[in-house]
């Protein structure tokens, strides 16, 4: 149960900021412009999901009861973020496909993104 929920507010979250830097085109510029090398962990979707998703993984780890599977620590930790952040990356892009489609309809194609 705790997987569905840091699964899914990862996903939000990744949601929430592709809106914002959709909507403020200033932000995104100042990312591109003054973060240099760096601009991709903040720009590209998937990259920022699979960060926010190591980072909900240190603070709130939904896989300590299944430490058992695996005795390396490293190997578990690893593993565990890949498997949250292809989660979230999955829940995202059904959020962002929900969200072009239903703005697609009631927008009839005359609202642009």
């Amino acid at each position: 149960m705790e997987l569905i929920f840091v699964s899914t507010s990862v996903a939000g979250l990744a949601v929430i900021w592709r809106n914002w830097l959709e909507d403020h085109q200033n932000t995104k510029e100042y990312i591109k412009t003054k973060l240099g090398a760096y601009n991709k962990v903040l720009l590209c979707g998937s990259c920022f999901t699979y960060w926010i998703a190591l980072i909900a993984l240190i603070f709130i780890n939904p896989f300590t009861e299944m430490r058992n599977i695996i005795d390396n620590r490293i190997i578990f930790f690893f593993a565990s973020w890949m498997s949250l952040a292809y989660i979230s990356v999955f829940l995202r892009f059904l959020y962002v496909l929900i969200q072009e489609t239903v703005s697609e309809k009631v927008h009839k194609n005359t609202h642009k993104h």
